[in-house]
Parts: structure tokens; sequence; C-alpha cells
């Protein structure tokens, strides 16, 4: 059932991110290579930072000085609002490390969840959310800090409940 396919999940999420608990620097980021794990990782310091004092999260006039840029053109809030718990709960890096290990298991259950919408049995769902999780997509993305881009959950869920209603399934709720 769910439970068990849930288990697979997290237990592959971890080894996909294996390195992040194992050796230096523990990041699941890909070091210097690529700019964006830096950003990422700011954003969601900032939003976290930005909500626990007031602030408005919106604001980035402290990105790019003098200029500025809004937030919104530089990432999506809705990753960095999910993970500023963990990150200011945990600490930036095992907070960025345990965010990265949720969006590998929810993108894993939302693709599960497609198929079953589909029709698909779990064993069928269990091979779809094992074979996006384990994608070069997904960790190319990851790897390069770019983890909104990753989090595919959401479109996964719309996915499945577009696929209920067109097998005549469910409500439009």
């Amino acid at each position: 059932g769910w439970r068990s396919v849930s288990r697979i999940y997290l237990v592959v999420a971890i080894l996909l991110t294996i390195n992040a608990w194992t050796g230096f620097p523990h990041a699941v980021i890909g070091g210097g290579e690529q700019p964006d794990w830096a950003g990422t990782m700011w954003a969601y310091w900032w939003t976290g930072h930005a909500l626990l004092n007031g602030l408005n999260p919106f604001d980035g006039t402290g990105n790019f000085f003098p200029i500025g840029q809004r937030p919104l053109a530089m990432y999506n809030l809705v990753d960095a609002v999910l993970a500023a718990p963990l990150v200011h709960g945990f600490g930036p890096i095992l907070g960025f490390n345990l965010f990265t290990v949720f969006i590998l298991w929810s993108t894993s259950m939302g693709a599960s969840a497609v198929v079953r919408a589909s029709g698909g049995s779990h064993s069928s769902g269990l091979i779809a959310g094992l074979a996006i999780v384990t994608s070069t997509y997904m960790v190319m993305e990851l790897v390069q800090g770019r983890q909104s881009q990753a989090m595919l959950v959401f479109w996964m869920l719309a996915l499945a409940g577009l696929v209920r209603l067109a097998r005549g399934e469910g409500s439009r709720k």
C-alpha cells in the first residue's frame, strides 16, 4: 500500500543524498561550479528570516545591490516558504539537505499518484516514482541547487486530479 511505497521512496531519497550525510561539505549542493545552490540556500534562509521577523519576503532590495531585484524574479517562493522551517530549525545546511530529501520523496509520491489515478497498480506506481526520482533531470537539478525545478509534487498531484476527472472519477474539488 501507500505506506510501504512511501517508506521505499524515503529510503531511496536518503540513499540519493548519501554524500551529504557522509562527506564534506555535508550538503547536497554541488559546490562552486554552479551559482544556483548559493542563491537557493540564501533564498531559503532569507524567506524564513523575513517571515520570522515580520518582514516582506517579496522585498528584494538587498539582492544585486545597489539596484535590487525582486525575489520572484530570482526564485520560487513556494519552495522557499516550505523549506524555511527546516532551514531555521536545523540550520542552513542540514535544513537544506532535509528539504532536498523531502523534494525527492514528495515528487516520487506524486508520480505514484499519477499512475494510481490512471488505473495503474501500486507496483507500477512504485516503478514510476523510482524512475522520476532517479532520473538524470532530478539529480542534476538538485545537485546544481535548483530545488524549485525539481519540486514537482504539486504538478504531479494536479495531473493526477486531471486524470481522475478525465476518467469520470472524483469531483472538481
